[in-house]
């Protein structure tokens, strides 16, 4: 059953993300959706489309230090004076609190262990064996206050505002999936009108939540030009989140229909116009 959502209360890609940390990233959409089209000239043309997209569109991660040559506690370490005194960190727990941010980890709980080699007096590193092709996933807690000290994914950290990250995508995507569409839709919304002539008059109409490696607000939007004119609906897919968006044109005809076939396949949710 959907849930119908109004705006005041707050406002298929099946991807191969075991290479990423959380989900996939916007430019691994962009070039998967392209990789789906059946013939190999519009093919193409996509892959062309999408690769001129403007930096700025496509966020990248910041290079960070590998685990071999930093510390884990010293990427980001707690303060002493807020470190709360839990009870001793089990693997069990250390397992869950890990795979609420890794998802590529989910499903393969049992594999888990505690790295003798990483893991410390203060620190518990926990990793999974590596896929085929891959590297192995560590995640390193505070035994203590079983805070999340860095994630190591393919060999890429996460650590300090990419971590923080992590938890609010975790804390959206649980509120989704209990029927709480607000963030979304404010995170959405705000990347959609942020370059707009004139945000305040936007409209939007056959709003729904689309299920995935990313949550996606779709639907049609409208406002008003330099011109004070309205220039009719196009549908557009968003994810505030990390932001990703676009409004269907004619210059990017290829990329915006293989993407939206792609990231708004799963509705879950209709959303009431506004």
């Amino acid at each position: 059953m959907h849930h119908n959502l109004t705006w005041r209360s707050a406002v298929p890609l099946a991807l191969a993300v075991a290479t990423t940390l959380v989900t996939a990233q916007p430019s691994d959409l962009l070039l998967e959706a392209c990789n789906r089209l059946p013939d190999a000239k519009k093919r193409l043309a996509c892959f062309k489309e999408a690769t001129r997209r403007p930096a700025d569109a496509l966020p990248t991660a910041t290079p960070t230090p590998s685990p071999a040559s930093t510390p884990a506690a010293a990427l980001n370490p707690a303060p002493a004076s807020t470190t709360a005194q839990l009870p001793p960190l089990p693997l069990a727990e250390a397992v869950r609190l890990c795979t609420r941010l890794i998802t590529v980890a989910r499903g393969r709980e049992a594999e888990a262990t505690e790295s003798a080699e990483a893991s410390s007096a203060s620190e518990m590193s926990v990793t999974w064996p590596a896929l085929p092709g891959k590297k192995p996933v560590y995640c390193n807690l505070g035994r203590a206050d079983h805070r999340i000290t860095s994630i190591t994914s393919n060999g890429k950290v996460a650590s300090g505002a990419l971590l923080d990250s992590m938890h609010a995508r975790a804390t959206q995507r649980e509120e989704i999936q209990a029927g709480n569409y607000a963030r979304l839709l404010a995170g959405a919304t705000k990347a959609l009108t942020s370059r707009m002539q004139d945000p305040d008059t936007a409209q939007f109409r056959n709003l729904f939540v689309s299920d995935g490696p990313l949550h996606m607000l779709c639907g049609e939007i409208d406002a008003r030009n330099a011109f004070g004119a309205y220039e009719g609906f196009r549908r557009f897919y968003a994810s505030g989140d990390p932001e990703f968006h676009a409004i269907e044109s004619r210059k990017t005809t290829r990329v915006f229909e293989a993407t939206w076939t792609s990231v708004c396949a799963r509705k879950m949710a209709d959303i009431a116009a506004f």
